[in-house]
């Protein structure tokens, strides 16, 4: 252990970095000063050289190079990422195949397939991490990528390892598929793998629970895509030139954001932290004065960057701004800090923290301040903002896939609980599925469907006691829509709404083709714009996430429609309006 003096502020340091290069320390950051206490750290690295299934290489590392770059060109496609939720949400995607000619080294550098370093030497295949272990124990499942024959299972081993060790075994699945190519999934929980050597599944079959077993130190999914024992990266990027593997390639999220911020009641220390989470949360306090301890999760953190805290009463007025420095020296593609901060909770009300890093506002966190004599009591799961299925119209070849869109990604409980969901699939109105996952979607397998099938995903928001409003949503069900390629004109032929194949919905002069707006999507795979049943307009890519909104909801019966001044505007049920291009 280091200390090290920066004017009258003392940091002891022990860094635990995911960073770039990976590396294997760990520890924290640790912080007092006159404002309080700061605590964090940026996540281990993920998973050494474990077994054979995760260091197979061709023979020479030229070929490598060479073969991976090349291969994916005749790779059958991926129509979905194969683990409950979504990628840049509760998914965090750190770690692409290795496209450098490196033999494997942990601890060197790699290239993804963007030619950045989101990668490290010789890693064969896609980590995708959960934010830790409380939601591996509610349970992340893992699917089937393609129609494909069991040839590798192996479970029973621990997996709650925080540690890398070379030659752990490791929980997995391997799968055969047509041509050659294989798939496999590593590091699953102990116990969950549903699948037998020599069975034959279709694509979306679950096989197993995301765990953090074997050679690994906090629960993710390795996702290996290999023929002929040769690994190859499916994504599509300037170091991996030629056509995706995925119709709709997942997304890669390079800024800064927040995918979970908690209040709790003690310092988030030993099991409280990350990746156990083992801490009572609140976000309703008694009006006196006490310290707040709140944690707040960071993807994609600079070095040397800065927090700012603003906190404000009920009646506006600014009782808390306090600014920093998060203390890391090194690039952190995801870290967690906690802090603690003595305030005065002198009025009841709803007061709000709002987060900034690097003068970016990153996180709005409210909470209740209730009087002294007042109970406190758990409050269900904030409602699910928007629920759809993907693709809309699903034939018998596809994966339905479920996809909740939350209000806010790190608020989804007025207590800052953490919300399982639970999933009803129905087909013909017949339940053929019902799981509750800690995941923001789900999905069944293709081989289910008829063509022309009634089918239905009814979702449930939980904390651990309490549960939300219930949502359900049918597939083929729409308002008004836009696919690509369609466009809408005014009334007097002058305006346009056009959905282009770049992804970008734009308003233009059709006189002149000057843009007049747009939702500025563009480079996104194209999907639907469609007005929801609850009157918010909403553009999906071809994986149902949801990229740009009109925040009209309430407003059921909607509808959208170009004036002949050019206007794009939303009217409610009543002739109302609610929403213009101007807002």
């Amino acid at each position: 252990m280091r200390r090290l003096a920066f004017g009258i502020v003392a940091l002891v340091v022990v860094l635990v970095a995911l960073r770039t290069p990976a590396a294997q320390s760990r520890g924290e950051i640790y912080v007092r000063d006159s404002a309080g206490e700061m605590a964090g750290a940026g996540g281990g690295t993920l998973e050494g050289p474990g077994d054979s299934l995760e260091t197979s290489r061709p023979d020479a590392d030229a070929a490598r190079s060479t073969r991976i770059k090349t291969l994916a060109a005749t790779a059958p496609p991926y129509t979905f990422f194969p683990q409950a939720g979504t990628e840049g949400q509760d998914l965090f995607l750190a770690n692409y195949v290795d496209l450098s000619n490196s033999a494997f080294d942990h601890n060197g550098a790699g290239l993804d397939f963007t030619c950045t370093d989101y990668s490290y030497a010789g890693h064969n295949g896609h980590d995708s991490i959960v934010d830790g272990f409380r939601e591996q124990a509610i349970g992340v499942p893992v699917f089937a990528a393609l129609n494909g024959t069991v040839y590798g299972v192996h479970d029973g081993e621990p997996d709650q390892q925080t540690v890398n060790l070379v030659g752990r075994p490791t929980n997995f699945v391997a799968l055969a598929h047509a041509g050659g190519y294989e798939t496999t999934y590593l590091h699953l929980k102990s116990g969950s793998i549903t699948v037998t050597n020599g069975q034959t599944v279709a694509a979306g079959t679950q096989i197993g629970l995301t765990g953090s077993s074997g050679d690994s130190s906090w629960p993710h999914l390795h996702f290996t895509s290999s023929v002929n024992n040769v690994a190859y990266e499916p994504s599509a990027g300037k170091c991996r030139p030629g056509d995706s593997s995925w119709t709709n390639q997942p997304l890669f999220r390079r800024d800064t954001y927040v995918t979970s911020f908690t209040y709790g009641t003690q310092p988030f220390t030993g099991d409280a932290n990350f990746p156990f989470d083992n801490v009572v949360r609140s976000g309703t306090f008694a009006s006196n004065t006490r310290t707040m301890y709140f944690r707040v999760r960071l993807r994609n953190l600079p070095a040397q960057s800065t927090y700012r805290f603003v906190l404000v009463r009920p009646d506006g007025a600014t009782v808390l701004d306090n600014s920093g420095s998060f203390a890391n020296t090194d690039f952190f593609k995801h870290a967690w800090y906690w802090f603690s901060r003595n305030v005065i909770l002198s009025a009841t009300g709803t007061w709000t923290l709002t987060v900034y890093a690097n003068d970016q506002v990153v996180a709005t966190a409210p909470f209740a301040v209730v009087d002294a004599s007042a109970p406190i009591v758990n409050q269900p799961p904030l409602p699910i903002r928007w629920l759809a299925i993907a693709p809309l119209a699903p034939t018998p070849a596809d994966v339905p896939i479920c996809r909740v869109t939350p209000g806010s990604i790190y608020r989804r409980d007025p207590d800052y609980d953490l919300v399982r969901y639970r999933y009803r699939w129905f087909l013909r109105e017949t339940l053929i599925r019902d799981v509750t996952s800690a995941a923001l979607s789900d999905a069944i397998p293709s081989s289910l469907l008829r063509q022309g099938d009634a089918l239905r995903c009814e979702v449930t928001p939980m904390d651990d006691s309490l549960a939300g409003t219930t949502v359900s949503v049918a597939a083929g069900s729409r308002g008004q829509q836009l696919a690509a390629g369609d466009a809408l004109l005014s009334e007097n032929g002058y305006y346009q709404v056009a959905y282009q194949a770049s992804g970008n919905l734009v308003l233009v002069d059709t006189r002149t083709r000057a843009t007049l707006w747009s939702t500025n999507t563009a480079n996104t795979t194209p999907g639907q714009l469609l007005m929801l049943e609850d009157g918010n307009l909403v553009l999906h890519d071809a994986g149902a996430r949801p990229i740009w909104m009109s925040n009209t909801s309430g407003s059921p019966g909607a509808h959208f429609a170009i004036e002949n001044d050019g206007n794009f505007v939303i009217y409610d049920a009543d002739g109302k309006l609610i929403w213009d291009r101007s807002r």
